[in-house]
């Protein structure tokens, strides 16, 4: 399956992508409540399942704050004009997702995201930034191909680091294994 990481902490739930199969994955897994979402980047393969959200956005009687950087916040707005930007108001019934969208910076030191301090870092997928996550001594580093210094400042001390690697051969917006190892 696509990709979407789950955190519990400090009595929290923050989801880390919407994948296309984040369904499948929150049935299994057996997610009661989401607190808040993290965008990696705009690819299909992270952020599809977005309207899936609208099932907690019920069940928690709440909307759900979600961040991105700019590259991901504009795609969104542009791909889920009906979450983002509805034309005729907020939506009737539950059938839309109800997001609060926040524009992150992930060269900022720390983020608040529901209380819960996340450290955003930038990666290199391609030319464009993608943004990794870290929380306490654990970090999540998705779909990149470079890890910039700064950047690997900010991985120091960790106890666990989930990190991309496509596959054994060099690729233009991946690391490979051996630049992963």
């Amino acid at each position: 399956m696509r990709a979407s990481v789950w955190i519990e902490t400090q009595g929290k739930s923050l989801l880390i992508d919407t994948a296309t199969d984040l369904r499948q994955q929150a049935l299994r897994a057996k997610i009661l409540r989401i607190d808040a979402v993290l965008f990696t980047h705009p690819h299909a393969d992270h952020v599809s399942g977005i309207d899936e959200l609208r099932t907690w956005n019920f069940a928690q009687k709440s909307r759900i704050p979600v961040y991105g950087n700019a590259w991901t916040c504009g795609e969104l707005r542009s791909r889920y004009p009906y979450i983002f930007a509805p034309a005729d108001g907020p939506a009737v019934g539950g059938g839309i997702p109800q997001l609060d969208l926040h524009e992150i910076d992930a060269s900022s030191e720390r983020l608040d995201v529901a209380g819960i301090e996340v450290r955003p870092i930038s990666l290199e997928h391609g030319r464009q930034e993608c943004v990794g996550f870290r929380t306490g001594p654990v970090a999540y580093v998705t779909d990149c191909q470079r890890i910039p210094p700064a950047s690997m400042e900010r991985l120091r001390g960790l106890d666990v680091l989930v990190l991309d690697c496509l596959r054994v051969a060099a690729h233009d917006t991946h690391l490979h294994l051996s630049a992963a190892l």
